[in-house]
């Protein structure tokens, strides 16, 4: 289920991508992020504070004017990193907890493979009787098993 989890969150950071025109280049950098994020708390158990700052340096490296030959341009420009902060802030940062409890806590096998065995009274008595709304008595015990019913 984790597993499931976390590729759904990466298909919805793509998905967000594209419906906000990013390039493959700042959609690539976009599950970069998320895959740090995600990293920063099953590797290194880091709180929210810390992991905060990360997005933060990542982000300022992303916006910081990359120098070429013929121009100077930056990996996102305001808007853009806007976008991309609103969208990390819902679909992150205010369901942190949930993700470092999926990411932290071990999954325990036993319960999932531990076989159970459960009793079944049988019916030796006259004990049983229909539901209210139900059949008449006379007719359920004709209906019951021949251990329950009481005319033979």
């Amino acid at each position: 289920m984790k597993e499931a989890a976390l590729l759904d969150y990466y298909v919805c950071g793509v998905c967000w991508a594209k419906e906000a025109n990013f390039t493959p280049a700042q959609t690539s950098f976009t599950i970069a992020v998320l895959h740090m994020l995600l990293d920063n708390i099953r590797e290194k158990q880091m709180g929210l504070v810390e992991n905060l700052m990360e997005f933060a340096k990542a982000l300022a490296a992303a916006c910081q004017c990359l120098s070429s030959e013929k121009d100077t341009t930056s990996l996102l420009n305001r808007e853009e990193a806007k976008e991309l902060i609103s969208y990390i802030r819902n679909s992150f940062f205010q369901k942190y907890t949930l993700f470092e409890l999926l990411l932290t806590t071990p999954r325990e096998e036993f319960l999932t493979g531990m076989e159970r065995t459960i009793e079944v009274f049988s019916c030796q008595e006259n004990t049983l009787t229909p539901l209210e709304e139900g059949i008449s008595t006379h007719l359920y015990f004709q209906l019951q098993d021949p251990l329950c019913n009481p005319e033979k």
